[in-house]
């Protein structure tokens, strides 16, 4: 119950990337709440330390998690707001999956996990053409993007068009294919269709569980790297997807051939109504 009203204080199409981080936005939009602890922060399973971490209230005050404790609980009252600003590798394009743990009196250790989508608005601006050649090459190596590095390559050939930079820029862009080719194969079909993404996202509780879900009924079971591959996702989310799918009961594990199938969409929306159920078995055949 905890965890669900946590969830709802995830404010939707708030996650960016900015010149601080990467940040999204907490608002309360139920009870006044005390933190006791702030315990963790992730992208995509991927934890962020917490000295990398700050919180900065709707009056500008800035609160880092060693400062949040039992003895001085953070107080979160109804319509307030706080940015979480992360100190880490900016997002690429697309969806994320976000968790943030928390202490909260009376409940201890809780958590939730959601999603959001890095947008083309959301990619922060890099601008080497008042850098030297030396300092734009060291931008280049730190961009993920392939879509921001193409922006680069183009504004630095129509500028100087410095060989050293430009030299740089190509060889990124080369190292980041994978990601546009991930993409590629996730807009190709693996994605369940769109008359029934939404309400199966209600399902299963996430993009990344929809694709995955997408991906196993496609290949007709498969093992973690199968599924992302298909799903268009790292190796490493497929896996702990899977794993968190297997013991929601979504997904079935196979020991002996270290393989995953996916719950029928009749057992997986048996109490969701005729109507959807319909739906799912025309898109699924």
């Amino acid at each position: 119950m905890i965890e669900r009203y946590l969830e709802r204080l995830f404010t939707w199409e708030s996650l960016k990337n900015t010149e601080r981080g990467v940040e999204f936005e907490l608002k309360n939009r139920l009870i006044e709440t005390e933190f006791t602890g702030l315990t963790a922060v992730r992208f995509d399973g991927d934890e962020v330390p917490l000295e990398d971490v700050r919180l900065e209230l709707g009056d500008g005050t800035v609160v880092h998690p060693d400062e949040v404790s039992s003895e001085e609980p953070l107080v979160f009252e109804l319509a307030d707001t706080m940015q979480v600003i992360a100190d880490t590798d900016r997002l690429t394009l697309g969806s994320h999956e976000v968790a943030m743990g928390f202490e909260v009196e009376d409940y201890g250790r809780v958590s939730f996990t959601t999603d959001d989508e890095i947008t083309e608005e959301d990619l922060v601006d890099a601008d080497i053409s008042e850098r030297g050649a030396d300092g734009a090459v060291a931008l280049v190596r730190e961009v993920r993007e392939p879509t921001t590095l193409r922006a680069m390559l183009e504004d630095e050939r129509a500028g100087e068009g410095r060989d050293e930079v430009v030299e740089a820029l190509e060889e990124r862009i080369e190292e980041t294919k994978y990601i546009e080719e991930k993409r590629e194969i996730a807009d190709d079909g693996t994605r369940i269709d769109k008359a029934v993404e939404k309400p199966l996202f209600g399902v299963l509780e996430g993009r990344k569980r929809l694709a995955v879900y997408a991906a196993l009924r496609s290949l007709d079971g498969g093992n973690a790297e199968d599924v992302a591959r298909e799903a268009g996702i790292e190796d490493s989310a497929a896996e702990k997807t899977l794993k968190d799918m297997e013991m929601g009961g979504t997904v079935e594990y196979d020991y002996a051939n270290d393989t995953y199938e996916a719950v029928a969409p009749s057992e997986l929306v048996r109490e969701r109504g005729r109507d959807l159920l319909n739906v799912l078995k025309r898109s699924m055949e």
